[in-house]
């Protein structure tokens, strides 16, 4: 058991709890498995970040760049640190110690920086499980068959358990237009950090009702009430008719 590091009360020391389960401990295994849930709840916070419009508001600073390096791996929008902590809660309350859910994500933070390059080729058997910097290509290019794929942040399993993986082949090199469909066409951070935000606004206001309100600002990014605007998956879907 772990201990918290106070003197003891009643001639008993205090077991150490979080948010009322006994924490783990520092075993080497759990860390792994630590690490893995990391990764796992990595994978929802940023396929949600891609497919819930306000979350894609905050999220968009990364991907609005017409370029894929380092540059774009540290643009990172300001807004981040108010929501996605919350997504990483639960592995507190189940009874990890904060510090090392701290020191999992910094792993992830920097595996995920080193991934935006152009210049590392396919790696081998590492694709079938990694995730990998060609892979990475596909998640930052707009070309539409591209949109909304290889979310994962370490490990691509999750991508190919729910459906999310696009690999990254021949074909693929002459679309890698890296950016998004509609960009804020603005060198200013203030702009860049809230076009979509504004855009949000505009939307709402001309909604009609509560449930155009709510998928203004939670349904995926695209929708529109009158279908002047198309989603990922329904230009995906225009895709493939038009392609056959």
């Amino acid at each position: 058991n772990e201990w918290l590091d106070i003197p003891e009360i009643g001639g008993q020391a205090i077991p150490k709890y979080s948010l009322g389960y006994q924490s783990f401990g520092y075993a080497w295994y759990i860390w792994v498995i630590c690490q893995f849930l990391d990764d796992f709840t990595f994978y929802w916070y940023h396929r949600l970040s891609h497919t819930v419009r306000i979350l894609w508001a905050v999220h968009i600073p990364h991907h609005s760049s017409n370029y894929f390096n380092y540059g774009t791996g540290v643009r990172i929008g300001w807004f981040v640190i108010l929501f996605k902590p919350i997504f990483y809660l639960w592995l507190i309350a189940i009874g990890f110690h904060y510090e090392m859910l701290m020191i999992c994500m910094g792993i992830e933070t920097i595996y995920q920086f080193q991934l935006h390059t152009k210049y590392v080729p396919k790696l081998g058997i590492l694709e079938k499980f990694m995730v990998t910097h060609s892979q990475h290509q596909i998640h930052h290019s707009k070309h539409i068959p591209h949109l909304d794929k290889n979310h994962g942040g370490i490990l691509c399993i999750f991508d190919r358990l729910f459906g999310t993986y696009h690999d990254y082949d021949n074909d693929d090199a002459p679309n890698m237009d890296f950016g998004v469909l509609h960009p804020p066409n603005s060198y200013s951070p203030f702009v860049i950090l809230t076009h979509e935000f504004k855009d949000i606004w505009y939307d709402i206001k001309s909604a009609k009702s509560v449930y155009e309100v709510g998928m203004y600002v939670f349904g995926p990014p695209g929708w529109s009430n009158d279908g002047s605007r198309q989603t990922a998956k329904e230009l995906q879907h225009k895709h493939s008719q038009d392609s056959v």
